[in-house]
């Protein structure tokens, strides 16, 4: 968790995870610190929360002493997205999470690297059946065998190392986008650092790439066997990536019945329950049935940035989604609103995307042509024109 932002509702905090892991112990911690705000899945699978109020010294302490707040200095670098079934995916050809761990103990180190932009984002992809390669990062580590990667830039360009290279690879691109943010007033982003420095400066032998791999961002929905035949993993959609107070508790008392040692969130704003043993899978399945946990997203697929409780934003997104939702549940559409054109929580292709131009007022494309200005109370009258 770092340094607090400012919001119109309050105070957003970030707390810090390696990948969307939380221990059961950490989750306890997080039910019993804060209790007043809002906990939100982030679209790289971590976890913030929002608070009216500020926190205070002494829970900041307790949430430092099980490994949710880092150095505060380079808190803001948590950008380390894996796949939620890295470790025990039927497919995968290797683990990276160490890999991506020895990353995130790097950045925490790294006192110079604060001034890096708090965008700077890195993915590990081992080759697992539900893929993050397709999603956005800066930069990809994709496995390519056991002890062998490609580390891929804007998704086009790579370098093949060992994996025991990557980290000396990291390190050195990260230095050469800290000389490139000092010789800015900003901080640019990663993208913008390949586009004016070129590739020749990676010092490496460059390829071209391609990631042909496609999110399936409901593919671990439901319940899934693990590499190891005697463990499963349970998918539970939560809408707009929210946990609510109640839900927390209850994912607690699960973990808690069946000893799953841990909760994971995922890039797609869920949550996934691993090594639930198989002798009581499907009783597992039926008590967060009984809680009205649902392994099925409805038809519509609908996401939304903070909205109101983010100074950049125009409009209250995430009213307005909760209306379309309601309004537009039993259709088969991906459906986007972002409060401003930077699209926070925006992953991938959408059949509507609504962007905040004015105060209640947005621009709305379909199939990512501009159709129509309209206000907030004119989106479904619109969009329902296209169905």
């Amino acid at each position: 968790m770092g340094q607090p932002i400012p919001t119109p509702g309050g105070w957003l905090y970030r707390l810090r995870l390696v990948g969307g892991r939380v221990s059961l112990l950490q989750l306890q911690k997080i039910q019993t610190c804060l209790t007043e705000g809002k906990l939100e899945i982030t679209r790289r699978g971590n976890l913030q929360y929002r608070s009216e109020s500020l926190l205070s010294v002494r829970v900041i302490e307790e949430l430092q002493d099980v490994g949710l707040v880092g150095n505060l200095e380079t808190d803001h670098l948590r950008n380390i997205m894996l796949s939620p079934t890295c470790g025990i995916d039927r497919e995968a050809m290797t683990d990276l999470f160490p890999v991506a761990k020895r990353w995130e103990d790097y950045l925490a180190q790294r006192r110079e690297l604060r001034y890096l932009s708090p965008k700077f984002s890195v993915g590990f992809d081992g080759g697992e059946a539900l893929s993050i390669a397709a999603l956005t990062n800066d930069i990809l580590v994709r496995a390519m065998g056991e002890n062998c990667c490609q580390i891929i830039l804007n998704k086009t360009i790579g370098i093949t190392v060992s994996s025991t290279e990557v980290i000396n690879i990291l390190d050195h691109l990260a230095h050469l986008y800290l000389e490139f943010t000092k010789l800015t007033d900003t901080q640019p982003r990663f993208s913008k650092m390949i586009a004016s420095y070129g590739i020749d400066r990676l010092g490496q032998k460059i390829e071209e790439v391609s990631i042909d791999r496609k999110s399936m961002p409901n593919a671990h929905l439901g319940l899934h066997p693990q590499k190891d035949n005697d463990f499963y993993y349970i998918g539970i959609f939560l809408p707009l990536g929210h946990l609510s107070s109640l839900q927390l508790a209850q994912l607690i008392t699960v973990c808690h019945r069946y000893r799953i040692p841990e909760v994971r969130f995922t890039p797609w704003r869920n949550v996934v329950l691993p090594f639930v043993h198989r002798s009581f899978s499907r009783e597992c399945c039926q008590i967060l049935s009984h809680y009205h946990f649902s392994f099925c997203p409805p038809p519509l697929a609908i996401s939304a940035c903070a909205g109101k409780d983010c100074l950049a934003s125009w409009t209250d997104t995430q009213t307005d989604a909760q209306i379309l939702q309601y309004s537009l549940a039993d259709k088969p559409l991906h459906l986007h609103l972002s409060g401003c054109a930077k699209l926070c929580a925006y992953n991938s292709h959408c059949d509507f995307l609504a962007v905040g131009c004015a105060p209640n007022r947005y621009y709305l494309y379909h199939q990512q042509q501009l159709v129509a200005e309209v206000g907030a109370e004119e989106l479904l009258t619109n969009i329902k024109k296209f169905l």
